[in-house]
């Protein structure tokens, strides 16, 4: 079968892929011994060929059926972190080998009120700026304040130069 699934792989498209525990002989159209039967012999030669099956698959359906069932558990209110939707394909399900078992992840976040967010550090000094980002109300860890210039003693009053940003951003 090792041989059937690097043929199959060698003529997929772009974003397909094999699901190698999904391959099943289906037929033997072809078995051929180089002896007769009942003729005396230390080796016997067999040419045979198969016809084998599988499945094939995209990976960005299987992104975006693995996202559609994840999105459903989240809890009220959160959102997916983008980028991070792993999955692996497990195996083919015994009793139906039309069908792709998939275990899939992915972390999600509650979003913050940006408006709370700068009302809270606008204006201030660093030290109370931090102190008034802890008082906001529905982040899961900590936030952090960078200021840029790092030496500019207070957060600016206008909204628009005020940035806020999720971690997975600041890459």
């Amino acid at each position: 079968l090792s041989q059937a699934a690097s043929e199959i792989e060698s003529q997929l498209d772009e974003g397909e892929a094999l699901a190698a525990a999904s391959l099943r002989v289906t037929q033997t159209p072809q078995r051929e011994f180089d002896r007769q039967l009942g003729e005396a012999a230390d080796s016997v030669g067999l040419n045979l060929t198969l016809e084998v099956t599988g499945l094939v698959y995209q990976q960005e359906d299987i992104d975006a059926a693995a996202a559609l069932v994840l999105a459903e558990q989240f809890p009220t209110g959160a959102e997916a972190i983008p980028g991070s939707l792993a999955w692996t394909l497990t195996s083919t399900e015994p009793t139906s080998p039309d069908t792709l078992l998939v275990r899939a992840r992915q972390r999600s976040y509650r979003p913050v009120s940006i408006p709370m967010v700068t009302r809270a550090v606008r204006g201030k000094r660093p030290l109370d700026a931090a102190a008034g980002l802890a008082t906001v109300p529905g982040q899961a860890e900590p936030a952090q304040m960078i200021m840029t210039p790092a030496w500019w003693p207070i957060v600016p009053w206008l909204d628009v130069r005020i940035r806020v940003q999720a971690p997975w951003e600041q890459r």
